[in-house]
């Protein structure tokens, strides 16, 4: 978004038919290597379209991100729409793909925080994938409580470290405010799978 509204900021014309701008190359040069990171431009994009295959068309979030942020609210509500074993499953593969291309990013060279918070992402998309489709097998109408108590723990202890990681990430970025809040909302998705 940043790229394309400063490229019709220079030339408002271009908005009208704007071009495919190979965004990768452009995240490259000018978010990551100079920083010193290693190419994760195509990471990004990958990222960036996981939840494709779940969208219903939202707003203001993805169905991924609901999985986590109403972990409390059964799967039959609008939101969840798009959640099913198959889009789950193709998320999955486009995780995969990003997965391959961190990892081939990161080949050689010590990982910088920009990949560390990619492949956090990438981890915290996965598991919100998981817990869909764990909830799924259980019933589209169950409640997160209705898991068997150890997929619930198995989710849990998967769930743990991305929250430590989480916190790590943050501080090593930003200033504490807000990180309280947003950890905040991860417990309580760990807390629901006590």
């Amino acid at each position: 978004g940043i790229v394309a509204g400063a490229g019709f900021a220079w030339s408002a014309s271009s908005a009208d038919e704007p071009p495919a701008p190979d965004l990768a190359a452009l995240l490259d040069r000018h978010v990551f290597e100079p920083a010193g990171e290693p190419p994760l431009g195509a990471a990004t994009l990958e990222l960036a379209n996981a939840y494709l295959p779940t969208s219903q068309g939202s707003r203001n979030g993805s169905a991924l991100f609901y999985l986590l942020l109403f972990a409390g609210e059964d799967l039959a509500a609008p939101r969840f729409a798009g959640v099913t074993a198959e889009s789950l499953e193709e998320s999955v593969e486009i995780l995969d793909r990003a997965d391959g291309l961190l990892a081939s990013a990161r080949s050689g060279r010590s990982a910088g925080l920009s990949a560390r918070e990619l492949a956090w992402v990438s981890s915290l998309l996965r598991f919100a994938c998981r817990l869909g489709r764990a909830r799924l097998e259980r019933g589209r109408d169950q409640p997160l409580a209705a898991l068997p108590r150890r997929a619930r723990k198995d989710l849990r202890r998967e769930l743990e470290p991305r929250i430590d990681e989480h916190r790590a990430l943050w501080l090593a970025r930003s200033r504490p405010g807000g990180l309280e809040d947003s950890t905040r909302r991860l417990n309580r998705v760990r807390d629901l799978l006590t």
